[in-house]
C-alpha cells in the first residue's frame, strides 16, 4: 500500500474509531504497525485519537524496541496528540539504549529524553512516575561523575 492510500485509509479508520468502532483500526495497526508507523504518527497528529493511542497500546502489548527507537526520532519534543504514544516509545527505546555500553552514552541526550519523558508522564497525571524516572537519571549521573 502506498503512503497516500495508507494515509487515507488510516484517516478514515481513525474517524470510525473516534465514532466508537476501533476494531478495524486496531486490526490494521496491530498487524502492520512497523510498515505504517510513520503514517500513524502523521494521521494521529492531524486527526487526533484513537490512532496514536491504539499504536501505544499495541506497543505496550507487544513491545518492539527497534520500532520505538525509530518512532522516537520522529516525535516532536512537545506533543499533546501523541502524548501516550510518546511515553510508550521513549520507554521502549530505553530498552535498546540500556543494553549499550553506558560509558559511551551521551549524557546530555539521555537527560533531554528523560526530561521529555518526565514532562509527558506529568501531563498524563503520572507525576510519581515522572519524578522516579528523573531521580534515577540524577542518581546515575551523580555516580558516573564520581
Amino acid at each position: 500500500m502506498d503512503r497516500g492510500r495508507a494515509n487515507a485509509a488510516l484517516t478514515v479508520l481513525t474517524r470510525l474509531g473516534a465514532a466508537g468502532n476501533e476494531e478495524p483500526l486496531w486490526r490494521l495497526i496491530d498487524e502492520r504497525r512497523s510498515a505504517l508507523a510513520e503514517v500513524v504518527l502523521k494521521v494521529a497528529q492531524e486527526t487526533g485519537d484513537p490512532a496514536g493511542r491504539v499504536m501505544a497500546e499495541s506497543l505496550e502489548r507487544r513491545p518492539d524496541p527497534v520500532l520505538c527507537t525509530r518512532l522516537e526520532a520522529l516525535l516532536p519534543d512537545r506533543t499533546v496528540a501523541l502524548l501516550e504514544l510518546a511515553v510508550v516509545v521513549t520507554v521502549g527505546a530505553d530498552i535498546i539504549r540500556g543494553s549499550r555500553d553506558e560509558e559511551h552514552a551521551d549524557q546530555a541526550r539521555e537527560a533531554h529524553r528523560k526530561n521529555n519523558l518526565g514532562s509527558r508522564l506529568s501531563a498524563l497525571g503520572r507525576r510519581e512516575e515522572a519524578l522516579a524516572g528523573l531521580s534515577q537519571t540524577l542518581c546515575r549521573h551523580v555516580k558516573a561523575s564520581g
